[in-house]
């Protein structure tokens, strides 16, 4: 009788920690999903594309989002990896891949920074080329904007 009890128990509590660990992960891969608003620009975000439109220069950039990458830490924060055909406004040919990081990521809101340093790439050929090179450790998030949904 304790063995069965203890198998149970043993079993309820690994089905329970795995239903979490489900439900967390669904979570944190759909919040990033929206429409994202700061002062002068925003993201439309959804599994498949991103739509950043700059008021300032009332140009609407419509990309396709490659790769969404969760940070493994549970920090809510990752790399969203986008494939476009015009850059600032510009058609342009081949394939050129850009990295888009968000941080401090909420149910309404999140820090957002297109890849850019000084002396630094604009864009590379391939999706593997870019998450390779636009980075944090690399230098290339420096300056974030606060978006809200």
């Amino acid at each position: 009788m304790i063995k069965r009890f203890s198998f149970l128990l043993v079993t309820l509590c690994l089905v329970i920690g795995a239903g979490v660990l489900i439900g967390c992960g669904d979570l944190d891969e759909g919040i990033i999903e929206g429409t994202w608003v700061h002062p002068g620009d925003s993201y439309v975000i959804t599994a498949t594309t991103l739509q950043y439109v700059s008021m300032y220069e009332g140009t609407d950039y419509g990309y396709k989002a490659e790769r969404i990458r969760l940070s493994p830490d549970g920090s809510r924060a990752g790399y969203i990896t986008v494939r476009f055909t015009e850059q600032y406004g510009n058609p342009v040919s081949g394939d050129h891949y850009f990295v888009i990081h968000y941080k401090d990521l909420t149910s309404t809101s999140v820090q957002m920074a297109g890849a850019y340093k000084a002396g630094g790439e604009d864009s590379m050929p391939s999706a593997a080329a870019a998450e390779a090179e636009f980075t944090v450790p690399n230098g290339y998030f420096a300056m974030y904007g606060t978006y809200t949904k």
